[in-house]
């Protein structure tokens, strides 16, 4: 019956980055229709500003159950928050330069190799934080590497299915209309925090 003490801040820690993945949609879409236009494709190219936070929150909700739980001390966990943040906007970046790529040269041969582009960023940032949590928060097995992998890639089948629930402003239930709705970085906060929680609970 002890683990009853801890309900509450495990409901807690699994409740934050479903408000942190709310919150990054709601400054997503509302910077996309309220100031750039819904119609079209202009979303694509302007620097989003929300990004800037949304990405950060996805870093909170990363380090959150790590501060819940083990409680590292406040100098790593700033360290740590810096460094995912500056690695996270750089793989933003590049990933988004590498889905123009896609989008741009689809059928074509190179088309391949940009997919394989993509899967190594991921892998890189999935290593990248990996080993930033094991040096500056907490130690767990190595194959959780693989598993942030795995929850970075399933951003995208959980955003196609959402946006098949729930259209939104969307008019096709494709990945690009997803993405317009913001529903990737919902799910990357919500996914990261709770594979964070697991890892710190030792539930995987």
């Amino acid at each position: 019956m002890e683990n009853y003490k801890f309900k509450f801040i495990d409901f807690f820690a699994l409740l934050v980055p479903i408000l942190l993945g709310i919150a990054s949609l709601a400054m997503w879409l509302t910077e996309i229709r309220v100031y750039i236009g819904w119609e079209g494709i202009e979303w694509i190219r302007r620097d989003l500003k929300s990004v800037y936070i949304t990405i950060l929150f996805s870093v909170f909700s990363y380090v959150i159950p790590a501060v819940i739980f083990v409680r590292p001390k406040w100098l790593n966990t700033l360290l740590c928050i810096f460094t995912l943040y500056f690695f996270s906007l750089l793989s933003y970046f590049v990933s988004k330069w590498i889905f123009k790529q896609l989008y741009i040269k689809i059928g074509e041969e190179s088309h391949v190799f940009y997919v394989w582009l993509l899967i190594v960023t991921v892998t890189i940032v999935a290593i990248i934080y990996y080993y930033v949590k094991q040096f500056l928060l907490f130690r767990s097995e190595r194959f959780h590497v693989m598993t942030i992998v795995a929850v970075f890639i399933s951003i995208v089948p959980a955003s196609l299915i959402t946006i098949e629930w729930f259209k939104g402003y969307a008019v096709i239930e494709s990945f690009v209309d997803a993405v317009k709705m913001g529903y990737p970085l919902f799910w990357l906060n919500v996914l990261m925090g709770w594979v964070s929680y697991a890892m710190v609970k030792k539930i995987i």
